[in-house]
């Protein structure tokens, strides 16, 4: 099984309202080729940003602002 297949397989179809602006300037932001790899990889960076600030809680206390 290819990656595509399997990435294409983990996916299902969603409808939101999304500010169209908002989601042009994150496609720019982070070099997106669409507006779907732009919400993905902000997605992720959310879920990523969370996780260190948990590491961090954990191991060394809390940082402000992070």
């Amino acid at each position: 099984m290819e990656l595509s297949e399997n990435i294409r397989r983990n996916k299902v179809k969603k409808t939101f309202r999304i500010n169209p602006k908002l989601v042009r300037e994150v496609r720019l932001l982070l070099k997106a080729r669409t507006e779907t790899e732009a919400i993905e990889k902000a997605l992720e960076q959310v879920r990523f940003k969370t996780d260190i600030r948990k590491w961090i809680d954990r191991s060394a206390g809390k940082f402000p602002n992070l």
